[in-house]
């Protein structure tokens, strides 16, 4: 009986989940097609985690240019991280830090936080390279501003699309 007791009690000290209660993108639109774009991802940990996983999809934009990347603090400061070389694969990395792997049309983040049951919010600032295909007199923007990649329900959803001055609905 103490046997199966104590199993119980490390299998729910190994219980983690996590869930995104606030997803905050701002897109601002720019006349020579490209899309500066700001995200604000909240996720709640229930359990320890080393940090988070970030895909985000390129196509159908030429490329992609990550400016950014980092952590909000107590205050609304950004902690901002710093790219380490290490090896994408691995899952042991300098709290702080974050590796980048661009293939398959995506560029996938790996950021390392240490998170205890807590919340975090991780900012994510980009440019996507010629996503709005213009023309003398229109220009065509079609991008999925949230992919079907996610693995977790997403909460508190907040998408605001800005458009180059001049430009008319």
């Amino acid at each position: 009986l103490l046997l199966l007791m104590g199993a119980s009690v490390s299998s729910a000290e190994d219980a983690r989940d996590y869930h995104i209660s606030s997803y905050r993108m701002d897109a601002g639109i720019q006349p020579d097609g490209s899309i500066v774009v700001r995200e604000d991802i909240t996720y709640s940990f229930s359990g320890h985690f080393n940090g988070v996983l970030r895909d985000i999809a390129v196509s159908p934009a030429d490329g992609i240019v990550l400016h950014r990347v980092g952590l909000v603090q107590a205050g609304g400061e950004l902690l901002e991280f710093t790219k380490d070389s290490g090896a994408f694969s691995s899952d042991s990395g300098t709290r702080g830090t974050y590796r980048e792997d661009s293939s398959g049309g995506k560029l996938r983040l790996k950021l390392f936080q240490p998170s205890d049951s807590e919340t975090r919010t991780f900012v994510y600032e980009y440019t996507l390279d010629n996503a709005v295909l213009c023309y003398d007199d229109i220009a065509e923007f079609y991008w999925k501003m949230i992919g079907t990649e996610w693995t977790v329900m997403l909460g508190g959803i907040d998408i605001v699309i800005r458009l180059p001055e001049g430009a008319s609905r």
